[in-house]
């Protein structure tokens, strides 16, 4: 109850952060990152009551539809980093938003939707740790991507492979999920405009 109150407090909050204190110019990476919270948020709805089984089916495409998004942004954010001429063409950066056409198809398949919605997810930690350890990083800017990666791989650990041997573990991986969420935004919006400023001094000298 408390832990599903504070991951859905922590993720307005983040909504809040991408709407108000995005700042760049990249309005494909806020829109993207709007869209991917606020689909988030809904899933959140779904899975905090006692719903029928069609609900948990809308909660876990709702979910899988985030990951998608959330593994759209990033490789938007790996494509702007990366000079032009190494960029990949821009419309590989949605080629994730096919996830959730496959996951329809195998929605009753227990087994095969655990592996997949495990898979997306270890997939977004990866590129966000290599995100993180960006030689554009500054110092101070990336500690604090260390600590979110660290709440964020520390709540995947206790969801996929804790829940059933420690107590309690719910309210682990959600308050590890929320505060992971927040510090991964503000690490995000700050090297997002980091790298601005960069490209900006580049293009004047």
């Amino acid at each position: 109850m408390w832990g599903q109150l504070i991951l859905f407090i922590s993720s307005v909050y983040c909504l809040y952060l991408a709407i108000f204190k995005l700042d760049t110019k990249k309005n494909d990476i806020k829109w993207v990152l709007i869209l991917a919270l606020v689909v988030w948020i809904t899933s959140l709805f779904f899975n905090s009551v006692d719903t029928p089984q069609i609900d948990i089916y809308v909660a876990e495409i709702l979910h899988i539809f985030t990951m998608s998004l959330v593994l759209t942004l990033l490789l938007i954010i790996v494509r702007n980093l990366r000079p032009a001429i190494f960029r990949y063409p821009y419309f590989l950066v949605y080629s994730p938003l096919l996830i959730p056409l496959f996951f329809f198809l195998i929605i009753d398949t227990y087994l095969i939707k655990t592996i997949i919605i495990m898979t997306t997810q270890f997939i977004a930690i990866f590129v966000y740790l290599l995100l993180i350890f960006d030689e554009n990083a500054l110092t101070h800017k990336r500690s604090i991507g260390i600590i979110s990666s660290v709440l964020i791989i520390l709540s995947y650990c206790s969801y996929w492979f804790l829940i059933e041997l420690i107590p309690f573990s719910d309210i682990i991986w959600q308050i590890t999920l929320s505060a992971g969420i927040v510090t991964a935004i503000y690490t995000l919006s700050k090297k997002l405009t980091i790298n601005h400023t960069v490209l900006k001094n580049e293009s004047r000298g």
